[in-house]
């Protein structure tokens, strides 16, 4: 892949569904992401909805412990920040996003130390 590509929330969560029903859906998206890791870029917006959906929308949620080490290992990708004043904390309902304290911080968006290892391993084991 040549330059830098921008991931989904949706091929983050495929890579991460291990229900029977999405196989295919997991094994396409674990593939992108091991052959493009280093090209891919997320937003902290991407980083939140990955943690709700796969703590509280799949068939087989994450536990909060394995959705915060999911999302910091995603965090190891570049990371941008979204400038629009819809992605502030204020302007959501509850005040905060749906992510455990200390998960993300909306100020300091950018690579993780590491960044520059091979694929993130957002998904679980032991299948």
């Amino acid at each position: 892949m040549t330059g830098r590509s921008f991931v989904d929330t949706n091929v983050f969560v495929y890579a991460a569904d291990l229900s029977a029903q999405e196989r295919s859906k997991h094994d396409i998206a674990e593939t992108l992401i091991a052959q493009s890791s280093a090209d891919l870029v997320v937003s902290t917006q991407v980083l939140q909805e990955f943690y709700v959906v796969i703590t509280r929308k799949l068939r087989l949620p994450m536990t909060e412990d394995q959705a915060t080490a999911a999302v910091r290992e995603m965090a190891r990708l570049e990371v941008v920040q979204l400038d629009a004043p819809s992605s502030s904390p204020r302007s959501t309902p509850a005040g905060r996003w749906d992510c455990p304290s200390g998960t993300l911080s909306p100020s300091r968006r950018r690579a993780m130390p590491g960044a520059t290892e091979s694929s993130p391993k957002i998904y679980r084991t032991g299948r």
